[in-house]
């Protein structure tokens, strides 16, 4: 046995199928936590060698056997348990076909809490749950904790599991799909955030009562959450928090909120049972928006269930300045101001962008359609924008959305262009100087790219290649 896996059950001979390989390093984790273990490891990945080929290399050391741009029945039928990336439906003719030969399925998420020693935090909603779980760690870190920070964020978490303790804290970011395979008898985070609830990902939950459902897994099930955080000012979500048990801290914007944490006097403070402490002033966040402002106040409320002083929590609240592809300052070039906000995947998420920016705006939207309705968004961006660029496979939807809903006397301009990159092109050769250009696509990135992380790096490089060229097209 090596050391990394004391402590661990071992697998030795145990036939293992990773279903989903991935690039962002939870497959890669999960073959090499598993082989670790003694099991043998099969990957299975429905994309080829080629575009799999970072995650391939990463596992060169060891003897995998790939079954690579298909799924072959076997890889499941014969295994002892199949290992699922979140990504792929419940519904797959191969996790049935390993469910009626009595093959265990289990996901990363379920192996880990099964197992885990240490004190877990999670963090769910539709919008806001990296920049929460992010700062939470900060938070955290500032208190003198040092915390484990992964989950939906990207990478592995089955390699922390060997060295975790009962007095370490980890703070995971959740997603809907994640939750939602989550076994009933899974014990749930000790602590449980959901920062809000918006339509998403209907194409896979295929209602909004199931995604919301999925959302509300973060609570728990038999072995629920001892403490819950909700958006006390999200109706839809303090209606389904209502019917868990536990302590429920909310956070509320709205000034003047008798309990939990809320403003007071240009503060951010808390009130819970007993105790009441001021902990940051609001003008000291370098978070714009008031979204920003809720997912800060949703990290100070688990922080304070997690024992962080108000000291550590403003040292971290001060520092923070956000995450890479949201609402990131590219430049300015020719008196044009861009931003990327990339990592915008759902029309709630875009809108909230553009409540907080500056006008006149120009806004680029579009992505892998995810059956999500198209009317508000369009009502909005009609009201409140100059103009709206439309790309990729739900494009022409959002573009007949808006011009039915905009007066074609007024603005917004609108255009279409399928691929990315000419609609970048043309946002910016609209602009005219004193304009803004945001990237805020409203949907997932999986049309054209790899990630939004790859979409937001292609944006600024188009964005900076124009401005270095110096010319308007």
């Amino acid at each position: 046995m090596t050391g990394v896996m004391a402590g661990l059950e071992r697998l030795e001979g145990a036939k293992v199928t990773i279903m989903g390989l991935g690039l962002h390093g939870g497959g890669v984790g999960a073959a090499r936590f598993f082989a670790g273990l003694g099991a043998e490891v099969t990957v299975t990945d429905l994309r080829g060698k080629r575009a799999l080929a970072p995650s391939i290399d990463a596992l060169a050391d060891l003897n995998l056997e790939y079954v690579l741009g298909r799924h072959v029945k076997r890889s499941f039928e014969g295994a002892d348990m199949v290992v699922v990336n979140p990504a792929v439906p419940e519904d797959s003719s191969y996790l049935r076909a390993a469910r009626k030969a009595g093959v265990k399925i289990e996901s990363v998420l379920n192996f880990f809490l099964r197992r885990c020693p240490a004190r877990v935090i999670g963090v769910t909603g539709s919008n806001g749950k990296s920049t929460t779980t992010t700062l939470l760690g900060e938070m955290l870190r500032a208190a003198g904790v040092r915390p484990y920070v992964g989950g939906n964020l990207g990478g592995d978490i089955l390699h922390w599991l060997p060295d975790l303790a009962p007095e370490d804290r980890v703070v995971l970011e959740l997603s809907s799909f994640q939750l939602a395979a989550l076994d009933p008898d899974t014990p749930a985070p000790t602590t449980a955030v959901n920062t809000n609830l918006a339509p998403n990902h209907l194409d896979r939950h295929g209602t909004l009562d199931g995604y919301y459902g999925a959302k509300m897994r973060i609570f728990g099930g038999e072995r629920p959450a001892r403490r819950v955080v909700v958006n006390a000012g999200d109706r839809e979500l303090v209606k389904r928090a209502a019917r868990f048990g536990g302590d429920i801290l909310p956070f509320n914007t709205v000034r003047g909120a008798d309990s939990g944490v809320r403003i007071e006097g240009g503060w951010v403070s808390y009130r819970y049972k007993t105790e009441s402490e001021r902990l940051f002033p609001v003008s000291e966040l370098n978070l714009h928006g008031k979204f920003n402002l809720e997912n800060a106040m949703a990290a100070a409320a688990a922080a304070v269930l997690e024992g962080c002083s108000p000291t550590a929590i403003r040292r971290a609240a001060q520092s923070f300045i956000g995450l890479p592809h949201r609402l990131q300052t590219v430049g300015t070039w020719r008196e044009v101001s861009v931003y990327n906000d990339s990592k915008s995947t759902n029309p709630a998420s875009t809108l909230r962008a553009v409540e907080v920016m500056p006008s006149p705006l120009l806004v680029i939207v579009g992505g892998s359609d995810k059956s999500l309705d198209l009317d508000e968004l369009a009502r909005e961006l009609c009201a409140r924008v100059k103009g709206v660029i439309c790309y990729g496979e739900v494009g022409n939807r959002i573009f007949r959305a808006l011009a039915e809903e905009r007066d074609t006397s007024t603005q917004p301009l609108i255009s279409w262009d399928r691929p990315f990159e000419k609609a970048v092109e043309r946002a910016l050769s609209m602009a005219a100087p004193g304009d803004h250009v945001l990237l805020s696509p409203a949907f997932a990135s999986f049309d054209q790219f790899k990630s939004f992380e790859e979409r937001g790096e292609t944006f600024t490089r188009l964005a900076k290649g124009w401005g270095e060229r110096g010319e308007r097209h």
